[in-house]
């Protein structure tokens, strides 16, 4: 993940179906709170499951909906089989969105990637809070 850059990986089964996401955060929270080294911990005590996913053929409004019910930043896309064909991101959606304003445009406004956001950042605070 560090070598690469990236901040989540969807933790598959032998067939490439999801069985659920880990985060660089994950991963540290729990090297931190456990008192292990990252070389001791197991992939299935930290991993978020079952993960909240998408399908390939969903608007964009409905990637944002299972973001924000989900109140994660990333969610996998997975095929009709519940294998990965990628995910999608709270960085990648307006990125995407204004690619291609057209399409992009009449499915989410400004508003809905501020709700979006909001509900994360929220829920985020209120859990380190009660920690």
């Amino acid at each position: 993940m560090w070598e690469r850059g990236f901040g989540v990986v969807p933790v598959v089964d032998r067939d490439g179906r999801v069985l659920g996401m880990i985060t660089d955060r994950d991963i540290c929270m729990a090297a931190s709170t456990k008192g292990l080294r990252v070389e001791e911990l197991l992939v299935r005590s930290i991993m978020t499951m079952p993960p909240n996913n998408c399908h390939p053929d969903y608007p964009i409004s409905g990637v944002l909906r299972v973001i924000r019910e989900g109140r994660i930043r990333r969610v996998p896309i997975v095929e009709g089989d519940g294998r990965v064909a990628g995910i999608s991101s709270m960085t990648n959606v307006p990125i995407e969105t204004n690619r291609d304003r057209t399409r992009g445009a009449q499915q989410i406004g400004a508003g809905a990637m501020i709700a979006t956001l909001a509900t994360i950042c929220e829920y985020q605070m209120r859990s380190a809070v009660e920690a």
